[in-house]
């Protein structure tokens, strides 16, 4: 499939904010980069707007009077015209449940106020290159299945376990039933047993004939399943391997879109969504299988006097290095992750606490000996840990973030530079 040049001219971007100074600040930025702008003073006029318009992305205040940014999103989403629009949320606010209900109404994701150029410029463009390669993904989708239902050689996707997963027009025919009589039923034949095979089909006139059979091994919905092409003629590898790169093709960017989805623009680690998405995974398989996690949070200190002292870029510079090095000092099974801003997450399977304790000392004492070379000066950071494992009284993997969370701030109120452990 082709690549899509991303270009910022083609693109325009609604900003949705009760304040025409926030506007202004957004919107000059944006144009330097060659985007045009459009702007709501309310969420009213954002929904007016987008009558006129149809923009490639909407950065929305979060909280405005009147109509909140929440329902102006939701609004949107349950619009046919609209929902396909990435929003990207503009906050000031940390609450955890604005977030966690914005996402919910299906906000792709937020910047937060005062916002950072270079991050706010990485975030607009993924999301709406993100846009643009789901189109992609549904336009490969619509020609694939216009192949498939237009053909006059019968196609079956069949799984492991004899379960017809997929069936076009034509092999429903050769079969003389229904579709919704093949798809999620047994066949009831053995064609699946070689390489090439033949069986008896049931011609248009209604007389019987005799078809041949190639069956190939693929992956679809990420299943083995056996791909079951039926001709009465030749030529029948040509249409398995027009149907093979079409679904290699599809797979591919199905991957490249999952890894953009869930990838942090800065850093390159996963982002929020992905990291707690992870530590919901964990915390259900540790209460199924009854094996330990710890989760370590991490917090950069006096991170904002970075920032005000070396300037965003420098800020940007940090977080990427301490990123790498938390990459670089865990094992394979640990999963890192940024929450937002300077804030990062640490999942440790198969970890009891007292190891927890000893890998964030580690990473403590890591950080602290890093020096990070700027076109000022070497820059010296340290990080706040909190350490916490799980239990068996935690009714949610939420229960386990705010003990790590609140381990954190004790750390910080202790001096900073080191790893505070609540238990429970």
């Amino acid at each position: 499939m082709e690549k899509i040049a991303f270009n910022p001219q083609d693109c325009t971007i609604l900003i949705v904010d009760d304040l025409i100074q926030n506007i202004q600040v957004l919107g000059r930025t944006l144009e330097t980069q060659g985007y045009s702008i459009t702007y709501a003073l309310s969420g009213k006029e954002a929904l007016q707007r987008l009558q006129a318009i149809q923009p490639d992305l909407i950065l929305l205040d979060l909280l405005m009077p009147e109509m909140s940014g929440l329902e102006v999103c939701e609004q949107i989403k349950t619009n046919p015209h609209y929902h396909h629009i990435p929003i990207l949320f503009l906050t000031a606010s940390h609450e955890e449940e604005h977030l966690i209900e914005a996402f919910e109404k299906g906000a792709a994701d937020y910047v937060t106020k005062p916002f950072r150029s270079t991050e706010l410029l990485a975030r607009v463009q993924t999301h709406i290159q993100l846009k643009r390669q789901t189109r992609q993904l549904q336009q490969s989708e619509n020609k694939l299945n216009t192949i498939v239902t237009h053909i006059k050689d019968g196609i079956l996707i069949v799984d492991e376990l004899g379960i017809v997963k997929f069936a076009n027009p034509a092999a429903a025919q050769m079969f003389d039933r229904k579709l919704s009589d093949l798809i999620d039923h047994e066949l009831g034949l053995p064609i699946v047993v070689g390489k090439v095979a033949e069986l008896d089909i049931i011609h248009s006139r209604g007389t019987l004939g005799r078809a041949e059979i190639t069956v190939g091994e693929t992956e679809w919905l990420e299943q083995k399943v056996s791909i079951v092409s039926m001709r009465d003629v030749s030529d029948r590898n040509q249409v398995e391997k027009k149907l093979r790169i079409a679904l290699d093709k599809q797979k591919v960017l199905s991957r490249k879109l999952q890894k953009l989805a869930n990838t942090d623009v800065l850093t390159g680690i996963a982002n929020r969504r992905n990291i707690l998405a992870v530590l919901q995974k964990e915390f259900q398989r540790t209460q199924r299988y009854k094996e330990p996690f710890s989760l370590l949070v991490i917090d950069v200190d006096h991170f904002k006097l970075v920032n005000d002292s070396y300037g965003h870029t420098i800020g940007d510079q940090v977080l990427k290095e301490i990123s790498q090095m938390l990459v670089k000092w865990l094992r394979n099974v640990d999963t890192v992750g940024r929450l937002g801003g300077e804030e990062f997450m640490i999942i440790l399977p198969t970890t009891e606490l007292q190891e927890a304790m000893e890998i964030a000392e580690r990473l403590c004492e890591q950080i602290r000996n890093l020096e990070i070379d700027t076109t000022f000066s070497a820059i010296k950071i340290t990080i706040s840990i909190g350490v916490t494992a799980y239990q068996d009284n935690d009714k949610t993997d939420t229960d386990i973030l705010k003990r790590a969370d609140e381990a954190m701030y004790q750390a910080k109120e202790c001096g900073r530079d080191r790893a505070i452990t609540i238990s429970g």
